[in-house]
């Protein structure tokens, strides 16, 4: 695995670095908890405090860019970055659906009722009617 470095910048605003990286896998693709310990490597970073916000790939392609923000401590980035990511990345457990989502309940659906022509709306069968004879 090669790892190049495209853009190093600090957001002192989120009190974050950020860096932008471009990736060449030897054979398969890396896996993003490895790929997160070879970047904190390269970069003098630790891991807990470290999040890979987003990885591309091309298809057919052994080469990936992303972006990995590195904070100062895990508080900080548990504040800054979004649950989803957090989730995602593997830093926070993953949660399953909420107690309602599980037990909702479908109320029956009113039947429709079943006429015939558009004239007869409204009129159940037994009220029409009853057609002219011919002679």
């Amino acid at each position: 695995m090669d790892i190049m470095i495209d853009l190093d910048m600090q957001n002192n605003a989120l009190k974050r670095r950020e860096v932008k990286f471009t990736v060449t896998q030897d054979s398969s693709t890396v896996s993003k908890a490895d790929m997160l310990a070879e970047l904190c490597k390269k970069l003098s970073a630790s891991p807990d405090s470290s999040i890979i916000v987003r990885i591309d790939q091309q298809f057919g392609e052994r080469k990936s860019t992303g972006i990995i923000h590195i904070y100062q401590d895990k508080g900080t980035m548990e504040k800054t970055e979004p649950k989803h990511v957090m989730r995602r990345s593997g830093k926070l457990p993953d949660e399953g659906p909420k107690p309602e989502e599980k037990q909702q309940v479908q109320e029956p659906k009113a039947e429709k009722k079943k006429g015939g022509d558009k004239g007869d709306k409204g009129k159940d069968k037994a009220e029409q009617a009853p057609a002219p004879e011919s002679k």
